[in-house]
């Protein structure tokens, strides 16, 4: 399953295209990133673009 904005919305746009949902309505959530950071406002999940963290 794709997931490009690594947030939750993003998990559920994915769900609704793979149940071919014709519509999905979200609330309070975008999909914009801030400096590698990725949100879903007020859901308390956040997660940092992979490339921002060295390998070890």
């Amino acid at each position: 399953m794709e997931n490009p904005s690594l947030n939750m919305a993003g998990i559920a746009v994915s769900f609704a295209k793979h149940l071919k949902y014709d519509r999905l309505i979200l609330k309070g959530v975008d999909f914009h990133r801030s400096n590698g950071k990725t949100h879903c406002r007020s859901s308390g999940y956040e997660v940092y673009d992979r490339f921002f963290f060295p390998e070890k």
